[in-house]
């Protein structure tokens, strides 16, 4: 599973095309290729931030660890988004072992 997301697809930029597009995106993702030990020290609800390296896309817990990389069938447009200056963040919403479920969406959206 690639990742999912309701009526606020990430697909919304591909049409919009502005920035103020990116602040509706969001976006339910299984961490790919994660790291156990980050994961051991993370939970629920927990908020990562996403980072971009200008090739891939990590979550990273608060003290600079990878978490795991971000891929979404909508990963063009985070990308895109990340590009113009909107900053993102990763909520955890389910961890079960190895398995780690995330929302990613705009920072200034977190209350």
């Amino acid at each position: 599973m690639s990742g999912s997301s309701g009526m606020r697809s990430g697909l919304f930029a591909l049409v919009g095309g502005g920035d103020g597009d990116c602040y509706d995106y969001y976006e339910s993702t299984i961490l790919n290729s994660p790291d156990p030990d980050v994961l051991e020290n993370i939970s629920e609800s927990e908020i990562l931030d996403i980072e971009f390296d200008g090739n891939t896309v990590y979550a990273v817990d608060d003290d600079g660890a990878y978490a795991g990389s971000i891929t979404t069938g909508s990963l063009a447009v985070l990308i895109g988004c990340i590009e113009m200056g909107v900053d993102f963040i990763a909520i955890v919403e389910d961890l079960d072992g190895g398995r780690c479920v995330v929302t990613v969406q705009p920072e200034s959206d977190y209350e």
